[in-house]
């Protein structure tokens, strides 16, 4: 008996155990190989494989997360091998002593001398950090946090990091210090004080404290601590950042180190073939419908419900040109939002749109170092934020991660229960409430999202898949035309599919509820590719744009990634935001100020430099190929209202 790696990394590795057969020249036929689980300190049989050579579960809920392969046809190739994906493991439930049982004959010329065997096994694991809290600071025995945080000599600071540290609970959060005058951080030189650690799940929780006191040499100093693995400063699992400065000296946040221009790219603009049809060639797909000769716009026009002519169109001054002014009522109130939203602590200027081709492009030069710089001002400029709702709230199975929504724009559920985990899901409202990012729906949560749905309003939903994502993970939608499935109190009915291309599907659901009914648009991205992003998301914002043409609902757009790590929300949600902001009559581009403001509502929203980059990368395709943009004389921005 074996598993497959020894020590099973969470979240990392597939959990695989492996009963085989270690001395099979000894038996003349095997009847059953069994795998029994330790269960509340008693083995209990959860698989079995007969001679009729297929899996028999005795434990149903595991059967629902696990797959098991093998046959006992033959005594040399027998096995049994049992398989949990890693992104259905449960910790620490799956984490427990197994044991393999097998029955068979002895090569002897009785029918009757039966043979048995056992062997068991610990599956042991480790797990990297995943949340790490916004650090607090404290005037020492004298009042708490300012906004600012410039406070005068002498001033006594104590500073707080709290999360994870991971499996060992002799880890702990390690603090470091930078000032103005030096190049990198170092250890906090001075004593830190750390909690004892306590369980939560398979990791381990603690916080450390250190005491600071404000001198005249704190122009501007930085604080980061950190958890995980690390041998150097910066290179732990997870960081957060603290920025203070002396009250005494004239800096501003502006002119430090934000005072980097914008960023560079990792990948080059080459023309490449469109992974993404325009919506011109969407409307050629043949298809039975008879919606499908004017367009998809037509078609979920037709599906969604004819809007009354009397009520604005809520996108025709989002897709209309850049100079048309926007006068109408309620389309003015909607392309108000984009234009209009308010970037809280926006500390670099948004670059002028008719120089930002050419400012990407002068950026991807010299190796990228003012990408870097920018990218880490953007980390550090994204504290100061509430611990996330999902630890303190306690409902862990409603999360595939260790991302969580903050407090203050979750998503709440209408329950009748007072309980506040009855109203929870794994969802932030970002971007003045246009977008909902939330993840791939969970089998115990599908109810709730689609109830999510019901509630906000939603017209459309953009998902960012892997290929073949689906297969491997239940449909958290019914997958044939016509059929209705349930979830919860919410009926869920597939209208139609149109195959656009390859690579992205649009499905009409139709919502009900008692005599209510709803219809979503589901745009379905199925094989994302890292080669064409920069092509694929922008021409995926255009679809969406053109085919929502008409839809008179105006609530958020749901947005999810993969069920793995290969969530591109963020990126997603801010290219929509800003390809939107330049159709609305913006004659700038504001990519820091815009992720920051994301970052701010939802942890882990771009979670690397390189996407980052891609949002970068995304908007300069869309300008260059943007005809609207084109004709436009710079001068003529400039005079946009």
């Amino acid at each position: 008996m074996q598993a497959v790696p020894p020590t099973v990394k969470y979240l990392e590795n597939d959990l695989d155990i492996i009963c085989s057969i270690t001395n099979p020249s000894h038996l003349k036929a095997i009847v059953s190989l069994e795998l029994l689980r330790n269960e509340s300190g008693s083995f209990q049989t959860i698989v079995s494989i007969n001679q009729d050579q297929k899996p028999h579960w005795i434990n149903t809920l595991l059967e629902r997360r696990a797959t098991v392969s093998g046959s006992v046809n033959g005594t040399n190739s027998a096995e049994l091998k049992f398989s949990i994906d890693k992104k259905n493991v449960l910790c620490p439930e799956d984490f427990t002593t197994y044991k393999c049982k097998m029955s068979g004959y002895h090569y002897t010329t009785s029918f009757n001398d039966r043979a048995h065997g056992e062997d068991q096994i610990t599956i042991t694991y480790t797990s990297k950090p995943t949340v790490l809290n916004e650090p607090t600071v404290q005037i020492y025995n004298n009042g708490p946090d300012t906004k600012e945080r410039r406070f005068p000599d002498k001033t006594v600071l104590k500073l707080t990091c709290q999360g994870e540290i991971g499996t060992n609970p002799k880890k702990i959060i390690r603090w470091c210090i930078k000032k103005a005058s030096q190049h990198s951080f170092v250890v906090f030189p001075l004593t830190t004080n750390h909690t004892v650690p306590s369980r939560f799940g398979c990791q381990y929780t603690r916080s450390s404290t250190i005491v600071y006191n404000i001198t005249s040499e704190d122009e501007f100093t930085q604080f980061l601590c950190e958890t995980g693995d690390y041998e150097i400063c910066g290179t732990g699992s997870i960081i957060r950042y603290v920025n203070i400065s002396n009250l005494g000296k004239s800096y501003t946040e502006g002119t430090k180190v934000t005072s980097r221009p914008s960023i560079s790219t990792t990948r080059t603009a080459k023309t490449q073939t469109m992974m993404i049809p325009t919506l011109h060639q969407a409307s050629t797909v043949n298809s039975t419908s008879s919606a499908n000769k004017h367009g998809l716009g037509y078609y979920l026009y037709l599906y969604i419900g004819v809007a009354i002519g009397s009520v604005i169109i809520l996108f025709a001054a989002v897709c209309g040109c850049v100079k048309r002014k926007r006068n109408r009522g309620n389309a003015k109130r909607i392309t108000s939002l984009y234009t209009d939203l308010q970037i809280y602590e926006g500390i670099r200027e948004s670059v002028a749109l008719h120089r930002f081709v050419n400012h990407v492009i002068t950026l991807m030069k010299n190796d990228k170092e003012e990408l870097t710089e920018e990218y880490q001002a953007l980390l550090q400029s994204s504290e100061r934020i509430t611990a996330g709702t999902a630890i303190s709230m306690g409902v862990p199975s409603k999360n595939r991660s260790g991302v969580v929504p903050y407090e203050f724009n979750r998503v709440k559920l209408q329950k009748r229960e007072s309980s506040s985990s009855n109203n929870y899901i794994n969802a932030s409202i970002v971007l003045n409430g246009l977008y909902i990012m939330t993840q791939y729906p969970l089998q115990r949560t599908t109810a709730d999202f689609w109830q999510m749905l019901w509630e906000q309003n939603v017209p459309s939903i953009i998902a960012l898949t892997e290929k073949n994502e689906d297969i491997k993970n239940e449909c958290y939608y019914p997958s044939k035309d016509c059929v209705v499935r349930s979830f919860g109190r919410i009926d869920v009915e597939l209208l139609a599919t149109f195959n656009i291309s390859e690579d992205l599907t649009l499905r009409n659901f139709k919502l009900s509820r008692g005599k209510q009914t709803k219809n979503v648009g589901h745009f379905h991205v199925t094989n994302l590719d890292i080669s064409f992003l920069q092509e694929q998301i922008p021409n995926l914002v255009t679809i969406v744009e053109q085919t929502n043409k008409g839809i008179t609902i105006h609530g958020p757009r749901v947005v999810h990634g993969s069920c793995s790590d290969m969530d591109f929300s963020g990126v997603y949600i801010v290219v929509d935001f800003l390809m939107n902001s330049i159709l609305s009559g913006s004659d700038s581009i504001d990519v820091y100020g815009t992720t920051l403001k994301v970052l701010k509502e939802r942890m882990s929203s771009i979670h690397s430099e390189d996407q980052y980059s891609l949002i970068y990368t995304c908007l300069q395709s869309s300008v260059q190929n943007s005809t609207e943009v084109k004709k436009v004389k710079p001068s003529s921005y400039e005079n946009v209202t």
